[in-house]
């Protein structure tokens, strides 16, 4: 393992494992695919800048912090169970791959969301929300909930 800006990693330097800095905004070190299970969770973030390279965000690798705002980047194609669990502080979530896969319970308890922007249309939106092995769409704490699609088209609901 490697420490990097107080972040752990792997030996390949690809993997957080933990965080063990003092910091509140944190930016993820180049070259990080992966965000493991628990790796970030609880530590207290206000802000955190996901790198170009994240494809996973792993189960409940960033529950409990106090961001307001994530961009998940082009390159995450997975967000686990419970990874943004409980962060009540969460208000806006971007999405720029509309093939991006969300597991139902990603952002359980989160009931200050009020604004998805997905990069992608309708069918792309239904695909990605949707867990087919759960047979159900991502949960949503808030009933406040505006998805914003890249076509300037939003929608309050839509089919659960």
């Amino acid at each position: 393992m490697k420490e990097i800006n107080g972040f752990i990693l792997s030996d390949d330097l690809t993997v957080i494992i933990d965080y063990k800095g003092n910091e509140k905004e944190v930016i993820l070190p180049k070259g990080v695919k992966e965000i493991s299970q628990y790796a970030l969770m609880d530590k207290g973030f206000t802000k955190v800048t996901l790198n170009e390279e994240l494809e996973v965000i792993g189960f409940r690798g960033l529950q409990g912090n106090n961001i307001e705002e994530i961009i998940l980047p082009m390159n995450v194609n997975e967000v686990g169970s419970c990874a943004f669990n409980v962060c009540y502080n969460l208000k806006k979530i971007t999405i720029l791959n509309p093939k991006t896969s969300f597991i139902v319970d990603c952002f359980d308890h989160c009931y200050e969301i009020t604004d998805i922007y997905f990069n992608g249309t309708y069918e792309e939106m239904k695909k990605a929300f949707y867990d087919e092995d759960e047979e159900s769409w991502i949960y949503l704490s808030s009933d406040n909930v505006k998805i914003h699609l890249n076509d300037g088209a939003s929608i309050k609901e839509f089919e659960k």
